[in-house]
């Protein structure tokens, strides 16, 4: 999410459709589902980036908005597709809710890092 404000769109778009390629042949198994998602979470990013960065509790529910969108969609598009057979509370409590705890907690222990190392203020050109 840091990286978006330091590069060309067109460079974050190729980096997450490769990333995204990589997940699925990790991950889930399946080409496509993360490859089309992660471009269009970067997309989003980048045209939410001003509103995004303005504090660390937008990053953080950015974060939360993020994931819980990337986590369902690809659970939508997985059983569109007949390749699983989803139950709504063991989503929630097997796949969510680990994911978003583990998320949080990586966001929350990060965050003052990142913002070093990207150089975030509030004084930046670009978010005035």
């Amino acid at each position: 999410m840091y990286s978006v404000t330091q590069h060309r769109p067109s460079y974050i778009i190729i980096l997450a459709a490769v990333l995204g390629a990589i997940y699925d042949s990790y991950y889930l198994g399946i080409y496509g589902i993360a490859t089309l998602l992660f471009p269009l979470i970067a997309l989003f990013i980048y045209n939410v980036q001003i509103t995004i960065f303005t504090n660390r509790w937008t990053r953080l529910f950015t974060t939360i908005i993020i994931v819980t969108a990337f986590e369902v969609f690809s659970a939508i598009i997985m059983v569109a597709f007949g390749f699983a057979h989803l139950n709504f509370i063991n989503f929630v409590v097997y796949q969510l809710a680990p994911t978003l705890l583990l998320n949080i907690i990586l966001a929350v222990a990060l965050q003052f890092p990142l913002e070093i190392f990207y150089r975030l203020k509030k004084s930046h050109g670009r978010y005035n």
